[in-house]
């Protein structure tokens, strides 16, 4: 599924309703949004959506709503009208509405919502998303697409600081983010170029020194909204990270979220906040323009829009031109993102596949298979000199020869 980055405005449906409004904002920055009038199950409005792919999709809305908890009500296509409970908040957040999942197939999808007891809510826009990406890969962090300058940290140690917490990073004074101070307050923030449906999140602890995050919260933001707290099921989710310094630990989102800001904040810790990052998913794409009405799913691949970053514009067919360590029809997996190599094994990522180079006395597709008898080195590649007559090191090749004989390789027989 491509994700639009512009998002269908509410101020702009297909078709309008009796009880559609739109009024402008009093702020500084101007804009219009809708506010619901008329009477009960009376139709705001209709919007358009087309889906190029079959799947489970839920439906998101921009919303500002006030101490009075609101009701709409929200149908797709032909089907029975559902009310959504908005909660209240007093600001402008994207709220999902989880309590229904649309099982829908290719086409166009028309969403209708019905004033019921929403007078006093003010909408601003709408998106169709799916519950879970066809496909996703690592959106920068490991592979430094995402640049040094988007990552920031509340505080940060001098020799931990933000643009190192990336999964995977190590190095003295490079292993990881770490705060300044240990406390509720601390926070990692990665801000993206372009939004992106955001499915998973991997993390580690502090490379270079024993700390690392036990739990953390997230607080997420969409083209300058305020940011506001991951929920699920009504309440703030508390994820589960990490036990150790290097084991990564992936957490998956129940409902992705579209972002452009994403914001960690560690709960609960070993020494110090502390954190090494890849968030996983799919990136907008900034040639789907879906304001108003249905997206153009024609647009031609301008720049590296269409190549989610990793690759060049297709010179025929469909299919992106991957750069090295990425493949997928718009090159958005890296077989490396996560580490498959055991032992001490480096990943080596190809277009279509990775291999692992084993360090010495190991060899196999993640180098778990210790060299057999009579073959030494990196991935074992080197055939044992010691004449039969003694064990070979399988890191060095060096004999541990058998009682009664001696030399390099236990040619000579000890004298009597």
């Amino acid at each position: 599924y491509r994700i639009p980055a512009c998002i269908p405005r509410l101020d702009t449906p297909d078709v309008p309703g009796p009880a559609f409004k739109t009024y402008q904002s009093t702020s500084a920055i101007k804009f219009d949004y809708l506010r619901p009038s008329g009477k009960k199950l009376d139709i705001i409005g209709q919007w358009h959506f087309s889906v190029p792919t079959a799947g489970r999709y839920v439906l998101w809305i921009r919303a500002y709503t006030f101490s009075t908890p609101p009701n709409i009500q929200a149908q797709m296509d032909s089907a029975a009208a559902q009310t959504w409970f908005l909660p209240t908040g007093h600001r402008w957040q994207w709220i999902a509405f989880t309590g229904q999942i649309y099982n829908i197939n290719r086409g166009t999808h028309t969403v209708t919502l019905r004033q019921f007891n929403s007078l006093g809510v003010r909408l601003r826009q709408i998106i169709l998303l799916p519950k879970q990406p066809v496909t996703f890969g690592a959106l920068g962090l490991q592979s430094q697409i995402i640049s040094d300058g988007a990552l920031s940290g509340s505080t940060s140690d001098s020799n931990a600081q933000a643009r190192y917490g990336r999964l995977h990073g190590s190095g003295a004074g490079q292993g990881g983010w770490a705060s300044q101070v240990a406390d509720n307050a601390q926070s990692l923030t990665i801000t993206l170029t372009r939004p992106a449906l955001i499915y998973q999140i991997a993390t580690q602890g502090r490379q270079d020194v024993a700390q690392w995050t036990k739990s953390f919260q997230l607080s997420f933001g969409l083209q300058k909204s305020n940011k506001q707290t991951y929920v699920e099921s009504g309440a703030i989710r508390t994820f589960t990270a990490n036990t150790d310094q290097n084991t990564v630990k992936i957490n998956t989102l129940s409902t992705p979220i579209l972002a452009d800001v994403i914001v960690i904040n560690p709960r609960t810790w070993s020494g110090r906040p502390a954190l090494r990052v890849e968030l996983y998913g799919d990136y907008s794409d900034s040639g789907l323009c879906s304001s108003p009405g249905a997206p153009v799913l024609s647009e031609a691949c301008s720049g590296d829009a269409n190549c989610s970053m990793n690759g060049n514009c297709p010179t025929s067919g469909v299919d992106c031109s991957c750069s090295l360590g990425y493949h997928g029809q718009r090159c958005t997996s890296n077989y490396c993102d996560v580490d498959l190599c055991i032992n001490n094994g480096t990943c080596m990522a190809g277009v279509s596949s990775f291999h692992c180079n084993c360090t010495a006395g190991w060899f196999g597709v993640t180098c778990s298979t210790p060299c057999p008898t009579g073959l030494f080195g990196p991935g074992c590649t080197q055939r044992c000199q010691c004449s039969n007559r003694g064990t070979c090191d399988a890191k060095f090749g060096r004999c541990t020869c058998d009682p009664g004989y001696a030399g390099s390789s236990c040619a000579s027989r000890c004298p009597t």
